[in-house]
């Protein structure tokens, strides 16, 4: 997990090394590697700011050879949307814009109905009860 302040230290290291890349860029590619391991994001990134033919650290938190031997290189890519190739899926922010929200109350009804069928199941242990006592 990389915090904050753990990513703008990032950020001020990384600028140094490749001057052109800026500030808010590097923060954002930071960011959307913020649930990676510390240590194997910074090597990454470093590597990619090795490689001059790249221009931007977008490609950060892409699948690459910048993730070299480290923990992050095993993780699989991300199911991506069916419908919008670069958003992951689960996340996309145009199918979330779509989607029609619950009715209100909706999670009022979820405890109602466990407490319908918390007295039913009363109810029928009482009269099975009456039942034994007779």
């Amino acid at each position: 997990m990389i915090s904050k302040v753990d990513a703008q230290a990032l950020a001020n290291f990384t600028q140094r090394v490749r001057d052109d890349w800026d500030y808010p860029g590097l923060m954002t590619a930071i960011g959307k590697c913020q649930t990676y391991d510390y240590a194997a994001t910074a090597a990454a990134l470093l590597r990619l700011a090795g490689d001059r033919s790249i221009r931007t650290p977008a490609l950060l938190c892409e699948p690459g050879p910048h993730w070299g031997q480290t923990s992050q290189a095993a993780q699989k890519a991300p199911v991506m949307c069916p419908e919008h190739d670069y958003e992951k899926a689960g996340a996309c922010r145009h199918c979330e814009r779509k989607a029609v929200p619950p009715p209100p109350g909706w999670r009022d009804a979820i405890p109602a109905a466990q407490q319908q069928e918390r007295n039913r199941k009363q109810t029928e242990l009482e009269e099975l009860a009456d039942q034994w006592n007779r």
